[in-house]
């Protein structure tokens, strides 16, 4: 590469190191997985389609209340409209594993910062302080008489600077992480993108003899995991070979033999971990297809 060419190609790999921010997680398996820490800008763009669509919820309800002229019909658009800002992210995030509309459309999920499962109460907290971080905030800008009338000049000021402060507050630290993230001990995410599973389940692709599996599970053994579950151990299959890639095999493994009760010796750990992603993917696509699944071990089947 010429003098040139190297300086030309310098400022794009540190605006892409600037831009794509990873954060390094270990699961409660023990596989240590590296995310990309979602931009400013999509989360952004995700939250604009989200406000969208809550503001076209309370329109619907206020085109309601205009037609019927009913007092009690005022009522309930402004019980929807807070009902639709309170719990729209809070039931997507956890109904969706981190997502909802907006951020799916921008590939972003929330996901615990800890590495373990996102909890209930995490989705919670993240999603209240939105009021403080966000609603309080456009009701000065835009309704500052609502709010400020009649107070002191450094009153005003102070608001701004607070206003200031948490909208910029995912700029100012490496994760990207608003109040509601640090609060809840929560991170927003770029959703990896996976690639077709056919290689993986393929019985030659698992590393067997071809005439058969090696190892086989039975059902008892493959109702302990779901969908979250099945692709953690897929990113760990699709990792590249590092010097701890077979030590890591060795703590999955392990885990895994105690969850399910696997007696039997397992003389090929990376055989039985591929011959076990393809059972539980063929466990989990049928059950799918009879009408029930789990999102992960925790949850009930639906």
């Amino acid at each position: 590469m010429t003098t040139e060419g190297a300086a030309a190609t310098a400022p794009a790999a540190r605006l892409s190191r600037v831009r794509h921010r990873t954060i390094d997680l270990v699961t409660p398996e023990g596989v240590p997985l590296s995310f990309k820490v979602a931009l400013f800008g999509d989360r952004l763009l995700a939250f604009l389609l989200d406000f969208l669509i809550i503001l076209g919820i309370t329109f619907f309800f206020g085109l309601l209340a205009a037609v019927s002229r009913a007092q009690e019909m005022y009522s309930l658009v402004l019980v929807v409209n807070f009902l639709a800002r309170n719990f729209y992210f809070m039931f997507f995030e956890r109904r969706w594993q981190g997502s909802t509309p907006g951020k799916r459309s921008r590939r972003l999920r929330v996901i615990d910062a800890g590495g373990g499962l996102l909890s209930v109460q995490a989705v919670i907290v993240r999603n209240l302080t939105r009021e403080i971080e966000l609603t309080l905030p456009l009701v000065i800008i835009f309704l500052p008489e609502a709010l400020l009338a009649g107070l002191p000049g450094y009153i005003t000021l102070v608001a701004m600077l607070w206003m200031l402060v948490f909208g910029l507050l995912p700029l100012l630290n490496k994760q990207r992480r608003r109040v509601g993230d640090l609060i809840a001990g929560t991170v927003v995410i770029v959703s990896p993108q996976v690639a077709l599973l056919d290689d993986l389940a393929a019985p030659g692709n698992t590393g067997g003899p071809a005439d058969g599996p090696v190892y086989r599970f039975t059902e008892a053994q493959l109702q302990h995991y779901g969908n979250f579950e099945l692709q953690v151990l897929e990113e760990f299959l699709r990792s590249p070979a590092t010097g701890e890639h077979a030590e890591q095999a060795q703590l999955i493994l392990g885990k895994i033999r105690a969850k399910i009760g696997w007696e039997d010796d397992v003389g090929r750990p990376e055989i039985f971990l591929r011959e076990f992603y393809a059972a539980q993917r063929a466990y989990l696509e049928n059950r799918m297809l009879l009408g029930r699944r789990r999102a992960d071990k925790n949850a009930r089947e639906e």
